[in-house]
């Protein structure tokens, strides 16, 4: 990763299609702190360190100020984990699903216990076989790092917002 041009994507999706909303880039540390490389790649003196999370943060700020009906958001592993995202997107009333490390911490009513064994603890008929990219993984039916807004809150149209990079 150290090496490459990574980037945020931010992408709104309904059920007529999709489309590419936001990008914003994403400098390791190691980049960002050394002036020289950032000179041989061009990467603009405005450009500075942010997490993935922060950058995901910034770019649904963006589009919840310009209007955009959306109802939910969607990340892989990288912005699971963080909680300053989680409390962003519930300030802004929006429901969300984001993947989190086996490793990540879970309070449950038995204690803080790993997702991966809680996912393991549940019996059979916890999971349900969907279709995810005709993978037909296996998805739980219980609800970890899912925010459901309130019911007062019904954008006109469905939509969803989707994190990758």
């Amino acid at each position: 990763m150290e090496n490459c041009q990574l980037a945020v994507h931010l992408s709104y999706a309904t059920p007529a299609g999709h489309t590419l909303l936001d990008v914003a880039l994403y400098l390791p540390k190691s980049w960002a702190e050394d002036p020289q490389r950032r000179a041989e790649a061009g990467v603009p003196d405005s450009a500075c360190f942010a997490t993935k999370p922060q950058l995901a943060r910034r770019l649904i700020e963006t589009a919840v100020a310009g209007g955009l009906p959306c109802r939910w958001v969607a990340g892989d592993e990288a912005y699971g984990g963080d909680l300053n995202l989680a409390a962003a997107l519930r300030g802004y009333r929006l429901g969300y699903v984001l993947a989190v490390s086996c490793s990540h911490r879970v309070p449950t009513g038995l204690g803080v216990q790993r997702a991966d064994q809680i996912a393991a603890s549940l019996p059979k008929q916890a999971w349900q076989r969907m279709s995810a990219g005709g993978r037909g993984e296996r998805i739980p039916l219980l609800r970890l790092g899912v925010h459901h807004p309130a019911e007062s809150y019904r954008p006109a149209r469905r939509a969803s917002l989707s994190l990758s990079e």
